[in-house]
Order: structure tokens, then C-alpha cells, then sequence
């Protein structure tokens, strides 16, 4: 290429001894020759006619070539450096091709007309682009190939085809009329009808009768097989149907007793909100969402007297009905104690004595308990192995909270409880929750997580409580995705507005 573009001009356009010889240098090239020796490889693996590498001269409107095995005897003798006049249509092709266009082809082939002397009208020539790193043209690879070639190939593959198919048919239809006529007529009949009479008892509502039963088919063959499977079909069909009414009256019967386990246990959470219309020093709001019909997460507040306020939050081990039993003896146990008079570790240090005494299927309950002041905003609390509580101070960012974390409750007698305090000032927010909000997984096993929490809390700083745990549901709904819900999804929201006037 480099020497036919240093070529002078009025050299090139008439091309004579001069202008080949120029060529020569590429007889004895060892590149040049391994190149020449690939593509006449190809030229005979593909039965092609003629194959060349030719550089685009837009130019003078030629076609160079560069590369060319059909001359086996000299290469500098041959065609190499000759050209060919290129048509529009060629030239269209070749050099105004959409780059981002061919890259969405695996082999992006191009089809030019033979109307020029090179090529005779029985030739088809078809040619693709070679680009630099640039994704500039710089030549083209072309191959020639013989229609009569393909006619002719094109002709013997139908031929025999058709021959192959029409012996096959033949051969299929004779030995099937003679299979249908000896073995298969007869029995195929007799099984067709036992079929529709048992279509017509199913749709009848007649299950009771049989109709495979006497199938009288002995063949020997595949037929009486079937025959045998209809008939042990027929009686498992039956089994099934008495076992399915036996296993869908048990399963109404619990679908019903979970519910009217689910309307108890949520009988015993409050639910009534705003829980004190006539305070206005202090706000509530809590939701659970179970993953079961029953669950084992389960809060509570109640006023100790008129300037103490309780509340509780807590997270049973396990699922659905065990778990929900357990929910309830472990809320009253700590609600009782509560009430009288103890403080948050004391409560949490007694239950726990209750709950372990009991405890013969080793579960466990992670509580967060705490008495609000609501004369001064002093906050008493302790944890029982449960999630780090959410703070946001007037006017500041929910943070973490990292308390003193105590054993859950019900793993051994005997343990005593940390209590820690702060102060909340007017206009401040205590967030609690269960681990179902950042332990949450979407379907591609990534949790939730508190960063995610702490960040949405944010955002929903302005919100009252009820829309604010409302963000955080649906935040974690939309994290989730289709993925089924995991674990029970409970929160708990306080306000501190500041000692009533």
C-alpha cells in the first residue's frame, strides 16, 4: 500500500514496466508469501474462484490490488498492483458504510454487480471491509464465486433430498398401515372409549365408577401395558381425590385457626392511633407486618402514670405458631412486670428469669425496653441482644444509638441487665425496630442494611410518624422487590415534644 501510494502520480495512471517493477521487492518477502500462501488455502477450502485483498483508491476510483493467489508460477508478474476501475455502486458500499451499523453484524458481507471486464456474468463477488484501529477502510477482501458453482450444488442437495424424503414416506406409511391394521386399531378403540366414558363420570360427577377397569387388552405389547397403567391411573386418581378432600378440609380447618390466631394477636398490640389524643408532649406510632400469618415480633406502650411512658419492642427466634405462642407469654411476662413499678433492667432481668425457667424448646426473645420521663425527657432503657435504637435530636441527623447490649432473654437464669440513660430533648425521635427492616434481602441475597435505614430516615425528617414508619415500609418493599418476605417487619416511633404547659 505504502508503495503504491509513493508511486507518482503520472506513473499510476497508466501503469507500465516502470510502475510493476515497483512491485517486485514483495517476490522474495517471507511475509508477503505467508500471506499469499493463507488466503490460496482459503481459495480452495471454499472452492472460491479467485480470491484478492484490493486497497480502496477513493481518489481515482479503483479498486489496487494487493494481495492475489491466482497466479501460482510469479507473484510480481501476476495481478498484484494492478487495479480496476471501481463503480458508484462499489464505491457506496465500501466507504460510506455506518461504522456503528456493521458492528451490530457477526460478518458484515457485501454483494457488488459484475459489469465490468475483470469479472465474467457468471461470477457472483462478494467483499468485506478491513478496518485499522481507527475504524478507517483501508482495504477490502474479496472472494469470486462461480453461480453455476452454486446452481449446480443447489440442484444435487434438492434432488436428494426429495429422493431421501419420498423413500422415507413410502417406507413410514406401508409399515404403519400394517402395525395400525395388526396391533393397534382394535386396542387404540377400546381404550378411546373407556377415555370418554371416564371424561363423561368426571363431568357428571360420577368418580365412583370405573372405566379402565375392564379393559380386556392382551397384545403383549406396549398396547397392554398402557392398558395396565390406565387402570392403576384410574385407582391412584381416585386415592387422590379422597386424600385431596381429606387434606383440603384439615387445611381450611388451620387456615381458620390461624386466623382467629392472627385476630389475637393483634387484639394484644395497640392500635389505636393517635394513642393519646389529649397529650400533646408526646407522640406514638407503631406498625408490624408478619411473614406469616402469626409472628413472633411483637411492641407495646402503655403509661405507667401520667409522666412515665413505657414501652417495649421485641423479636421471638423462629416463625409462624411456636413463635407467636411464645410472643405472647414473653409480652405478658414483661408487660406484668412492667407495671409494677420495676425499672428497665429489673424488668428485663425478671422476665428473663420467667422465660429461661420454662424454656424446654430453647428459644430466645431480643427486647429493647424503656420508660420515657415526660417531664424531664430522660430516656432509661435496656437491651436485650436487640438492634441498636435510631436517636435524632431536635434538628439534628437519626444516628445510631450503640447501647449497652445485654444476653437475649430465656438463655440462662441469673443474668443482670445494663441500663443506660439520655436525655431527649423537646422535638426529638426514638426509632425502634426488629431485625426484619435491615436484615431485609432482595433476590439477590443483598440485605437492607442500617445505612439504607439511616438514610431514608433522613430524607423523611419533616414527616409526621405514621408516614415516616409508611416511607420506611414501602422503602423496604421496593428494596425487596419480588422477593418473599423473610422475617416479621415491626417498628416503633416515639416523639418527644417536651413537658405539656
Amino acid at each position: 500500500m505504502d508503495t503504491y501510494r509513493q508511486t507518482p502520480e503520472d506513473i499510476r495512471l497508466d501503469a507500465g514496466e516502470e510502475y510493476y517493477s515497483r512491485f517486485a521487492q514483495f517476490e522474495n518477502s517471507e511475509f508477503y508469501r505467508d500471506a499469499y500462501s493463507k488466503l490460496r488455502e482459503k481459495q480452495k477450502l471454499f472452492l472460491f474462484e479467485d480470491t484478492y485483498i484490493a486497497m480502496l483508491d477513493p481518489e481515482t476510483e479503483r479498486f489496487v490490488i494487493l494481495i492475489d493467489p491466482e497466479n501460482e508460477v510469479n507473484l510480481v508478474t501476476g495481478r498484484v498492483g494492478m487495479w480496476y476501475d471501481a463503480t458508484q455502486e462499489e464505491l457506496d458500499t465500501f466507504i460510506n458504510q455506518d461504522t456503528e451499523a456493521e458492528e451490530t453484524m457477526p460478518v458484515p458481507l457485501y454483494v457488488i454487480d459484475n459489469d465490468n471486464k475483470k469479472r465474467s456474468e457468471d461470477t457472483l463477488t462478494a467483499g468485506i471491509q478491513i478496518r485499522d484501529e481507527k475504524g478507517e477502510i483501508y482495504a477490502v477482501a474479496f472472494a469470486d464465486i462461480m453461480l453455476i458453482s452454486v446452481n449446480v450444488y443447489a440442484a444435487i442437495y434438492t434432488a436428494l433430498y426429495l429422493v431421501v424424503m419420498i423413500f422415507v414416506i413410502v417406507i413410514v406409511m406401508i409399515a404403519a398401515r400394517i402395525f395400525m391394521w395388526r396391533r393397534i386399531v382394535g386396542p387404540i378403540k377400546k381404550v378411546a372409549d373407556a377415555a370418554n366414558r371416564f371424561l363423561k363420570n368426571q363431568s357428571e360427577g360420577k368418580k365412583e365408577q370405573r372405566c379402565f377397569e375392564g379393559l380386556d387388552i392382551h397384545t403383549r405389547d406396549e398396547m397392554e401395558d398402557l392398558g395396565e397403567a390406565l387402570k392403576n391411573m384410574e385407582a391412584s386418581i381416585a386415592l387422590y381425590e379422597e386424600d385431596l378432600i381429606k387434606v383440603t378440609a384439615e387445611r381450611e380447618r388451620m387456615h381458620t385457626e390461624l386466623s382467629v390466631a392472627a385476630k389475637i394477636q393483634n387484639a394484644l398490640l395497640p392500635d389505636r392511633f393517635p394513642a393519646y389524643p389529649d397529650r400533646k408532649d408526646v407522640d406514638i406510632y407503631a406498625v408490624m407486618d408478619p411473614a406469616k400469618e402469626v409472628g413472633g415480633d411483637f411492641y407495646d406502650f402503655f403509661l405507667l402514670d401520667q409522666d412515665h411512658l413505657c414501652m417495649v419492642i421485641a423479636d421471638v427466634s423462629g416463625k409462624g405458631i411456636p413463635a407467636a405462642l411464645f410472643m405472647m407469654a414473653s409480652m405478658i411476662i414483661i408487660g406484668s412486670l412492667a407495671a409494677e413499678g420495676y425499672s428497665p433492667g429489673e424488668v428485663l432481668a425478671k422476665s428473663n428469669d420467667r422465660i429461661s425457667a420454662k424454656n424446654r424448646n430453647d428459644m430466645f426473645v431480643t427486647a429493647w425496653f424503656g420508660i420515657l420521663d415526660l417531664t424531664s425527657g430522660v430516656l432509661t432503657a435496656a437491651n436485650a441482644g436487640h438492634e441498636y435504637p435510631v436517636v435524632q435530636q431536635a434538628g439534628g441527623e437519626y444516628v445510631l444509638y450503640k447501647d449497652k447490649h445485654s444476653p437475649a432473654l430465656g438463655c440462662m437464669e441469673g443474668i443482670r441487665y445494663k441500663e443506660y440513660s439520655l436525655v431527649l430533648e423537646p422535638g426529638s425521635t426514638l426509632f425502634v425496630y426488629t431485625d426484619g427492616v435491615p436484615e431485609a434481602t432482595d433476590p439477590d441475597e443483598h440485605m437492607y442494611g442500617t445505612d439504607r435505614l439511616l438514610r431514608l430516615l433522613n430524607r423523611s425528617k419533616e414527616k409526621d410518624l405514621k408516614e415516616l414508619l409508611k416511607a420506611v415500609r414501602e422503602d423496604v418493599r421496593y428494596f425487596v422487590r419480588e422477593a418473599p418476605q423473610f422475617d416479621d417487619l415491626t417498628m416503633l416511633c416515639v416523639r418527644y415534644n417536651g413537658p405539656e404547659m
